[in-house]
């Protein structure tokens, strides 16, 4: 389903089917609005059910102590795993703890990031989630515009919220079916390298110590 599917369904649920403004409550850009909001929030619990649904692998880079600087994807959304690699493997690299001085000393090698991505809100794009789950940013999206639309009486909401819930609860069990059992990171043997990473200004910059 796309954007402009999704903006459809919502009108027809709402009541709403025009976008005509003397007749409407809320225009398509409001009803997209919500959705850029609600879609990547619904995605975000997803990925906390299937943690590597959305994942995906850079190209390694090398860093040097001269440059320790690691470029973030363009559609990156959150690390999953940062990794160093050493005779042909690849290990975490540790979270920097900022309260821990050091430097970037010893962090010659080759990088690489597991990361979460982004979704794409960009044009009429498709709303990338489990099959069967479709429906649930669409209905929450339902309770905005009947509760925030104005222009005239504000209804109850209970019911949209009532039934994403009622449909989340449903289809968890089916996605953990159809996607298995995914990894999390916080589980993998971590071999202490005496490397560290933190996030600053859209890039990881790797030390030998917390900073």
């Amino acid at each position: 389903m796309n954007k402009t599917q999704a903006i459809t369904m919502i009108r027809a649920n709402t009541g709403q089917d025009t976008a005509t403004p003397s007749t409407a409550r809320v225009t398509d850009d409001q009803i997209a609005a919500w959705l850029d909001l609600e879609y990547p929030r619904f995605r975000r619990e997803v990925t906390a059910l299937v943690p590597t649904l959305y994942s995906t692998t850079t190209a390694e880079q090398a860093l040097t102590a001269a440059d320790p600087l690691f470029d973030l994807p363009a559609d990156f959304e959150r690390v999953v795993r940062f990794e160093y690699e050493d005779d042909d493997d690849w290990y975490p690299v540790n979270v920097a703890d900022p309260l821990e001085p050091g430097g970037p000393v010893g962090v010659d090698g080759d990088y690489r990031l597991v990361y979460t991505k982004r979704p794409d809100l960009t044009g009429t794009y498709t709303l990338e989630v489990p099959e069967g789950t479709e429906e649930i940013p669409i209905l929450r999206v339902c309770a905005m515009v009947v509760v925030r639309g104005g222009g005239g009486a504000v209804e109850d909401p209970s019911f949209f919220l009532s039934r994403a819930d009622q449909l989340w609860r449903e289809q968890k069990s089916v996605v953990r079916r159809r996607y298995g059992a995914h990894p999390v990171s916080g589980l993998r043997q971590v071999i202490d390298l005496g490397l560290y990473y933190r996030e600053e200004a859209g890039k990881l910059v790797v030390s030998s110590k917390g900073v």
